[in-house]
């Protein structure tokens, strides 16, 4: 009976609160938060415990914006699955909130789990709350089991309208203890304690020298699939192993950030692994001068990629963990896809030849050479043949794309999409250790970035990176001869710039195209941060990426080889 009464209680609060005019919804919400600010348990608090707003709910981003301008630790919650877990994670940016599962806000993967340091200070959601603290929420409980285990000042901001006389509680509920709305912060009524909940096994408390792990669900709204009970036990298993790995890889990270040296710089372990990638890469170098016999190079090329870069990128994703596959976007290409990747292929094509002839790296009788290091060739028979397209296309294809699309993206695009295409393109084009290339392999490094977000599948950039190895194996040596030996170059520019203006034009349309079909079926983005970046935030945010010492590394060791060779 009580849950029949609580169920309408929801639906007739729900309404009142929808039922605010807009205008007034946000000066209550400004002025609650004026409050919050103003407050002795806010100002005696190190950590800040947020929820991200939905709806007609009381935007609490002023109080964040403040907390971080004072210092203080912001943390917010993360569902990580559909039995309601969450956990709370330190915010260091609004940016760094990104769409979740059901279009909540939640922390990127990046950021580090919250830290129990100090007095904590937890606001926490509700539709309507009492003189005695009892909140009405969202009808799952799971932060109730939360406040069970939280020692610090809990508190409900709500709108004057959302303030009942009284509300039905069961055992298991826990009360506020702070009532803030728009005419000021009030402490409850005294009360018996409630009683603690059973199935405490599902909360870990935070003790100070890691994350805490509380259970959590979404808002009883309509978010489709979030109401669904028919959820396989397989898939139950699958989303605890990942979440498992997930605090694992979130514990690492802590430990580093811990280091004092690195603490006072940017750490990304990725750029480790990139780090790895060009110190082999270089060491190949050594290889291919010591390599008198040539009868068998197709191998050594082989062996030197797997071991440049499948062995570093196996042992980087058996650390992060099978749930983070997830994020590397290894779906396979639709039929759909196929317009948007012959746009893209002619884009690299037209727009790298074009760049080759600016900045003067285009010459007669052009071979296609793998990182700086080893020249294509091949005797004409078929068996040379596909070793020539195994070693030169189809594994560089697959390695880099693994690595510089598939796995950088993955981890930047938490600081936004633009920083995510720009440190991968950027570390991209270094790999290939050719200064009067750079700008080049950039372009194709930005291309194919574009190609994998349009399509959310890393396969579909391996294929367009694949045909374009292909052309240069077999296809630019003779653009570059008859561009060289013929009379009328400015038509033949002419031609490619119009060629290329044609691939810019297919890849746009197909990429709206696209975009639009997601709308339509209400796909979500799970890296498109909650707020929009502005230039400075993006500039900042890829030069702090740089700032990483393996970054840092990885620029001294590409600069002393372009002008040391």
């Amino acid at each position: 009976m009580i849950k029949q009464d609580k169920s309408e209680l929801r639906a007739h609060y729900r309404c009142v609160r929808d039922g605010i005019l807009p205008e007034e919804r946000a000066w209550q919400a400004r002025e609650i938060c004026e409050l919050i600010v103003s407050s002795e348990a806010y100002a005696r608090a190190q950590s800040v415990l947020l929820y991200a707003a939905i709806g007609s709910e009381i935007d609490l981003s002023p109080v964040a914006h403040d907390a971080w301008e004072k210092g203080k630790t912001v943390a917010y919650p993360r569902c990580d699955d559909r039995e309601g877990r969450m956990t709370f994670f330190a915010v260091q940016a609004p940016e760094q909130l990104v769409r979740g599962s059901f279009g909540i806000p939640e922390p990127h993967k990046e950021c580090l789990p919250w830290q129990k340091v100090g007095k904590s200070l937890c606001i926490v959601p509700a539709l309507a709350v009492d003189a005695c603290g009892n909140r009405l929420g969202y009808g799952k409980g799971y932060y109730d089991r939360f406040l069970a285990s939280f020692d610090g000042v809990t508190a409900c901001a709500v709108y004057e309208q959302c303030l009942a006389a009284e509300l039905q509680c069961d055992g298991h509920d826990v009360p506020v203890t702070l009532i803030i709305d728009r005419k000021g912060v009030r402490h409850v009524k005294e009360q018996e304690t409630q009683e603690r909940i059973d199935d405490v096994q599902d909360t870990v408390i935070n003790d100070g020298d890691f994350a805490s792990e509380q259970a959590f669900t979404a808002p009883e709204e309509d978010y489709g699939e979030q109401q669904d009970d028919t959820w396989e036990p397989d898939e139950a298993a699958e989303q605890s192993s990942k979440e498992k790995e997930d605090v694992r890889w979130q514990r690492f990270m802590y430990k580093w950030k811990k280091i004092p040296l690195l603490g006072k710089l940017p750490f990304d372990p990725v750029l480790l692994l990139v780090l790895g990638n060009f110190v082999l890469l270089l060491f190949s170098r050594l290889i291919d001068t010591l390599l008198l016999n040539r009868d068998n190079e197709y191998l050594v090329v082989v062996l030197l990629q797997i071991l440049i870069f499948i062995i570093p990128g196996y042992l980087f994703l058996r650390f992060r963990g099978k749930g983070y596959l997830s994020s590397m976007r290894l779906r396979a290409p639709k039929p759909d896809h196929i317009f948007i990747m012959v746009g893209a292929t002619g884009m690299l094509i037209t727009g790298c030849f074009l760049l080759s002839v600016l900045m003067g790296s285009l010459s007669e009788g052009q071979s296609f050479v793998l990182y700086d290091t080893f020249t294509s060739k091949h005797d004409g028979s078929m068996a040379g043949v596909l070793y020539l397209v195994l070693a030169y296309a189809i594994l560089p294809a697959v390695c880099e794309e693994l690595i510089f699309r598939s796995m950088l993206c993955a981890e930047f695009e938490g600081r936004g999409v633009v920083c995510a295409v720009a440190v991968s393109s950027i570390l991209f084009s270094m790999l290939h250790f050719n200064l009067l290339a750079m700008p080049v392999y950039l372009f194709a490094g930005v291309v194919l970035a574009l190609t994998m977000y349009a399509t959310r599948s890393v396969f579909c950039t391996m294929i367009v990176h694949l045909l374009y190895n292909l052309f240069c194996l077999f296809g630019q040596s003779g653009f570059a001869d008859f561009y060289v030996t013929q009379r009328s170059t400015t038509l033949f520019l002419i031609l490619m710039i119009a060629a290329l203006l044609l691939c810019i034009g297919i890849f746009c349309g197909e990429c709206a195209r696209l975009y639009r079909g997601y709308a339509k079926n209400n796909a979500q983005d799970s890296y498109r941060p909650a707020q929009k970046f502005t230039g400075g935030q993006i500039a900042k945010s890829i030069g702090l990426a740089f700032a990483s010492p393996a970054a840092i590394v990885c620029v001294l060791l590409y600069l002393i080889v372009c002008i040391f060779r």
